[in-house]
């Protein structure tokens, strides 16, 4: 009888993690979706706010450079 407990434990613990990582695997690909969502929405704000007139202060040129260098982190492909 100890033999088949032992097979029992084993499949249960098999099957718990399995389905542990089952649900990590889920959660994570859950997340990675929601990040690239939420980036993808900043694009467009992004895309408005390198506009293609050049700054003429020095706080204008690093703010455009600040918000290039967002883009294109995010991989926003509409910025230069």
């Amino acid at each position: 009888m100890a033999v088949n407990d032992t097979k029992h434990l084993m499949w249960a613990l098999l099957v718990s993690i399995l389905t542990s990582l089952m649900i990590m695997a889920v959660g994570l690909t859950w997340a990675y979706k929601i990040t690239r969502d939420s980036e993808r929405k900043f694009c467009s704000l992004i895309s408005a706010l390198d506009n293609p007139s050049p700054p003429t202060t020095e706080r204008g040129r690093r703010v455009a450079e600040e918000v290039r260098a967002l883009g294109k982190s995010i991989d926003c492909s509409s910025t230069r």
